[in-house]
């Protein structure tokens, strides 16, 4: 355990205001990339920020908790993820790599592997990787972020950062950073916000249904 690592906290309101944020530039991302084809270049840039904020979140709801409870999130999001994925397709209009939930699901599964074998969850992420959405850098990032906050250890955070330069090399820019003054921030902020826990794969799956219905009927 290291001491920088031990003294990170996010309250729950702080959490819960991130995941907000990530919501509305998700949203906004994908709103851009199936009605404009990503000509707001805005929304889409602010976008890349979602995606390593709710890594954050999701990796701390999970720290402390159980490899039990560990592999139901796995399941959880593997199910919705599965029943996203048409949506995801159609919206979208290509059917892989699969959807984000899938690559959280990957990136918790590397971690738990890892803490039982390092060869055999590097094998899982070399294998999955390339079929998910972000690929490895975005596998590599959901279980570094994990291994830091369930292990306190800042050796993870050699991990994090890999993954953050391969995130970037992936989007092509370098806006995926900004998540991490906003992780920053969120530390000193104690808002009162409920927690819904089903609130992110229940979001992402329905607004994934509505885009594809509504890039039908358009």
């Amino acid at each position: 355990m290291n001491a920088i690592g031990s003294q990170f906290v996010l309250s729950n309101g702080a959490r819960e205001a991130l995941k907000w944020v990530a919501l509305v530039l998700m949203t906004g991302d994908h709103v851009d990339a199936v009605f404009f084809g990503r000509s707001f270049g805005l929304l889409s840039e602010f976008g890349r920020i979602a995606m390593p904020l709710f890594a954050v979140v999701l990796a701390y709801n999970l720290c402390g908790r159980s490899e039990g409870q560990g592999i139901a999130a796995i399941r959880r999001l593997a199910l919705i993820g599965a029943l996203a994925q048409p949506f995801h397709a159609w919206a979208f209009g290509f059917a892989l790599p699969v959807n984000i939930l899938f690559t959280y699901a990957l990136g918790i599964a590397v971690y738990y592997t890892w803490r039982r074998s390092r060869w055999a969850a590097l094998v899982l992420l070399v294998i999955g990787g390339p079929w998910v959405d972000f690929q490895w850098s975005g596998v590599l990032l959901m279980a570094a972020l994990l291994g830091y906050f369930s292990d306190r250890d800042v050796r993870w955070l050699w991990a994090v950062g890999a993954a953050m330069v391969g995130l970037c090399l992936y989007n092509g820019n370098t806006w995926a950073l900004l998540a991490a003054p906003i992780v920053l921030v969120a530390r000193h902020v104690d808002v009162q916000l409920p927690r819904w826990r089903w609130l992110f794969p229940a979001y992402y799956a329905g607004h994934l249904a509505l885009l594809a219905g509504l890039r039908f009927v358009i």
